[in-house]
């Protein structure tokens, strides 16, 4: 006996026939009848009186239907009872991010997955690298979405989302604004403005001048805005994630390519010891999707 088999009962003693019982239950008047057929054989008991027009309820069958409604009933109320506790359950996938999703386009592909994968519950926090780092390495987060030079070392396991390269950006009117691309060295002796020294940008910027033997003459440091706006000012040149331009008006300075290019590559991270959920699985597959 099933409790498919006991609704397909109760249906149609509820129904006018087994026609309407059928109906309601969006299956076929043979599935149903199979299925009564099925328990009445179990039983060895018949439910229903067939010899008249329409089938009506023998004494046996009264007797059963009234059990059945308790039986179903109880059946119902338990798995009511359940779903506050596979709520209580659902797994969570914490995710920390810098504050970078209208630029890289991320917020799509977050959406493909909280509608494909409804059963998992997504925690998103936007925060700087610091926090980000410190609360990857404290679990705080099962993973994090930064730029890929905070999480270098071999402790991280990391799946690229986007690439990025840095610019730099200058007065229409600077003598190397018509440059088809410039060096880190054609820059040296500028007053060069910087994203903050806590970035993984900035640290890059470094990191690449001192690859080519090169101590800048002069740096200030500041957010986006703050860079655009000295820049305009003709107070130097700034170096800054190409992206990061789609979001600010700079139509009166010029943005030139740095050769060789300096990739600053979006990756989703995690610790490499961190087990791998399948909410982890289905996030990374979600996100690795880019728009179309």
């Amino acid at each position: 006996m099933t409790f498919e088999q006991l609704n397909c009962f109760i249906k149609a003693v509820e129904e006018n026939t087994f026609f309407d019982a059928a109906e309601t239950l969006h299956i076929t008047q043979s599935t149903l009848s199979k299925q009564i057929i099925k328990l009445e054989k179990e039983l060895n008991l018949c439910l229903f009186d067939r010899s008249k027009r329409s089938a009506m309820l023998t004494p046996s069958g009264n007797a059963f239907y009234e059990q059945a409604l308790i039986l179903y009933h109880q059946y119902e109320t338990m798995l009511n009872n359940m779903q506050s506790y596979r709520i209580s359950q659902k797994q969570e996938i914490r995710i920390g991010i810098l504050p970078i999703q209208a630029q890289y386009e991320l917020t799509s592909r977050i959406n493909l997955f909280t509608d494909s994968y409804s059963e998992y519950d997504l925690s998103m926090e936007e925060l700087e690298e610091e926090a980000l780092l410190s609360g990857l390495n404290s679990s705080q987060y099962d993973m994090i979405i930064v730029r890929e030079h905070l999480v270098a070392d071999s402790r991280f396991q990391k799946y690229p989302l986007a690439e990025d390269e840095l610019v730099a950006l200058l007065p229409s009117d600077h003598p190397l604004s018509s440059s088809p691309a410039l060096t880190l060295q054609s820059i040296a002796d500028e007053h060069l403005f910087l994203m903050p020294r806590y970035t993984s940008v900035y640290k890059q910027c470094m990191e690449e001048f001192m690859k080519c033997g090169i101590i800048p003459k002069t740096v200030t440091n500041g957010r986006i805005e703050t860079l655009i706006n000295a820049v305009e000012l003709g107070k130097g040149i700034s170096l800054i994630p190409k992206t990061n331009l789609k979001l600010f008006n700079y139509r009166h300075l010029s943005v030139i390519s740095i050769e060789p290019r300096i990739l600053l590559t979006i990756v989703l991270a995690k610790k490499k010891e961190s087990r791998m959920t399948p909410a982890m699985e289905y996030f990374i597959t979600a996100l690795s999707k880019k728009s179309v």
